[in-house]
């Protein structure tokens, strides 16, 4: 009896096909995508602005408070950076908020009234994986929120 020893037809295993973020944005440019050195900033015409924000910060330091919020919209004229999506999750400022064990109803209410109508169209945005909107978020905070205190951003939220 003979043994024969395998035969591969490759000599090192084949490359991983998977595309990171980064590598697909170069390979796949979006049109819609705003870049920092372009001056046309009529974000209206736009579906997405890949941008990483003071807000998104803010949004998610962990000891934020309304008053923080308010200072920010007083000092940055920037609204649009409501709906700016960040580059590693693809998330709204309004994701991290949702999920914010501080948030409450001051805070949420601060944030859509103060965005110009941004806030409303960072509510419709999709995060990396295309399945989940700000209210998701919000809704699985349930647990680090009061109860009436997450009742009550669920219906602010709801009514904007």
């Amino acid at each position: 009896m003979t043994t024969s020893t395998p035969t591969y037809r490759h000599t090192t295993p084949p490359p991983n096909n998977i595309i990171d973020r980064k590598r697909h944005m170069k390979m796949y440019p979006a049109t819609t995508a705003i870049k920092h050195s372009e001056e046309d900033k009529d974000l209206d015409d736009m579906d997405v602005l890949y941008e990483d924000t003071d807000l998104h910060k803010l949004c998610q330091y962990k000891n934020l408070t309304n008053e923080m919020l308010i200072t920010y919209f007083e000092n940055d004229s920037n609204n649009h950076h409501a709906c700016a999506v960040d580059f590693n999750h693809s998330r709204t400022p309004l994701h991290y908020l949702c999920m914010h064990s501080k948030l409450n109803v001051n805070i949420l209410n601060t944030y859509f009234d103060k965005t110009a109508g941004y806030g409303a169209r960072a509510a419709e945005q999709v995060d990396e994986y295309g399945e989940r909107v700000p209210l998701d978020y919000l809704l699985e905070n349930k647990g680090t929120l009061r109860l009436n205190t997450w009742e009550n951003c669920i219906k602010l939220f709801q009514s904007k």
